[in-house]
């Protein structure tokens, strides 16, 4: 059985929602996220992911870099 990591989101009394996320699938979130700011820092773009257009996420997204993370 995979190590899960819990994650709790919400605020506010009574509000949990509560997911959990094998360890394998935390480092790909991770190495995807290390993958999109280098890129964005390699073309001049925004560090913060929230000022980028939906133009520059899905070139990211289009990336080997960050389709398969290595």
């Amino acid at each position: 059985m995979q190590n899960m990591v819990e994650m709790k989101v919400g605020t506010g009394p009574g509000v949990h929602v509560v997911s959990a996320m094998s360890a394998d699938q935390q480092d790909l979130l991770q190495t995807r996220a290390a993958f999109a700011e280098k890129y964005c820092a390699d073309n001049g773009w925004p560090s913060d992911m929230g000022q980028l257009s939906i133009e520059q996420i899905l070139e990211i997204r289009k990336q080997p870099g960050w389709q398969n993370p290595e």
